[in-house]
């Protein structure tokens, strides 16, 4: 992997060169779904750039094997004891807090995915040059985008950025910029392919690869066993046949007299834990136990999350096509239980030493306790 940076068209880190005029220290990209990337690096006095990178004006520029995959402008600094400067860069998705939204007055403002988009990207690039300007690229792989309108009233003012945030929220979706010739494309990312069905692109292996791996279930209002209760019952004996609030129907008739649901494998593993769930509207005992079993299913179904990162074993070899966001990758890890697949959702671009780029992957599955257990 060999990365190249630029700043307002001048080359200033290129490590081929072996030279400490073109070199900058500890640098670093971050990347990351819908968001607009940072830069840090530290540029010493004996650079032949030093000095010469403005703060919100100089355009920097990263490329990855000749290919350009990164925009930004330095937006903050720090001086250090050695004259050295560190800076900090961000990417060129934050440039749309550079401009505001007009205000519409007693009007609704109504569009679909593309159009808002469209109107975002029209008012952020009339108030910028050419270098700086955002083109709508594509939807992706989202269908239902153009059936889907977001409206928006009297609003005050508000950041093209903000704008854009209150846009990707509604709409459901992602974002990211890509780079066709110089030109920065916004394009749309969405995908409802299960995980299962994507096909990986690299494995991300215990002992191997996989750097570290967490895995956490939610487990909230925790129980093994159910008591399902139905509609509120007429007392025994009761001469007027009002029903009892308090007295509700049980599953006792239809369930070999107990009013419990529950799983002995589970209850062996994790004890008995109770929970009440009612169903006042069920004045049936054999259609409260169906219900009730079918409820406690998914109560005994809690999200597993799994987060992994994962070197890059392709950074030695520049003619192998780099990971990027959104790439499918199979983690695996026999010590953690895993053999699942999912998408790098951010990356961290160790730029002063390739082969310790890394990615984060993280995957959500729905898992019962059953599961668990086996």
């Amino acid at each position: 992997m060999i990365y190249k940076i630029y700043c307002d068209g001048n080359l200033i880190h290129y490590p081929p060169a072996l030279a400490d005029t073109l070199i900058l220290n500890d640098v670093k990209l971050e990347l990351g779904d819908s968001d607009s990337g940072s830069l840090s690096f530290t540029i010493y006095p004996n650079h032949d750039y030093y000095g010469h990178i403005v703060i919100f004006k100089s355009l920097i520029c990263v490329y990855q094997n000749d290919k350009l995959i990164w925009k930004g402008r330095p937006s903050s600094n720090d001086m250090n004891m050695d004259q050295s400067i560190s800076y900090t860069c961000e990417g060129q998705l934050a440039f749309l807090n550079d401009v505001y939204y007009p205000k519409v007055y007693n009007k609704l403002e109504t569009a679909g995915l593309e159009g808002w988009l469209k109107r975002v990207l029209n008012t952020y690039n009339e108030h910028k040059e050419d270098l700086y300007k955002i083109q709508f690229g594509s939807i992706g792989n989202f269908d239902d985008y153009s059936g889907t309108s977001m409206t928006m009233g009297y609003h005050g003012y508000i950041t093209c950025f903000e704008l854009l945030s209150n846009i990707l929220d509604y709409f459901g979706v992602g974002v990211y910029i890509a780079y066709e010739n110089g030109v920065a494309y916004l394009n749309v990312f969405f995908d409802d392919t299960p995980n299962e069905e994507l096909i990986p692109v690299a494995n991300c292996r215990f002992g191997k690869n996989l750097i570290d791996a967490t895995v956490s279930y939610d487990i909230e209002n925790f129980a093994t066993v159910l008591i399902p209760l139905g509609a509120p019952q007429i007392p025994a004996g009761s001469t007027t046949n009002e029903t009892n609030e308090n007295l509700l129907l049980d599953i006792t008739s239809v369930n070999n007299n107990s009013i419990y649901i529950f799983n002995q494998q589970i209850v062996d593993t994790y004890g008995w834990i109770e929970r009440v769930n009612e169903w006042r509207e069920i004045n049936s005992p054999n259609k409260l136990k169906t219900v009730g079993e079918a409820y406690y299913e998914s109560m005994i179904t809690h999200p597993l999350t799994i987060e992994a990162t994962m070197l890059d074993e392709t950074y030695s070899k520049i003619e192998v096509e780099p990971l990027k966001l959104y790439d499918p990758i199979r983690i695996i890890s026999g010590v953690h239980g895993l053999n699942v697949v999912d998408r790098i959702w951010s990356m961290s671009l160790n730029i002063s030493d390739p082969s310790q780029d890394t990615y984060k992957l993280s995957s959500v599955t729905p898992l019962s306790l059953i599961d668990m257990v086996n």
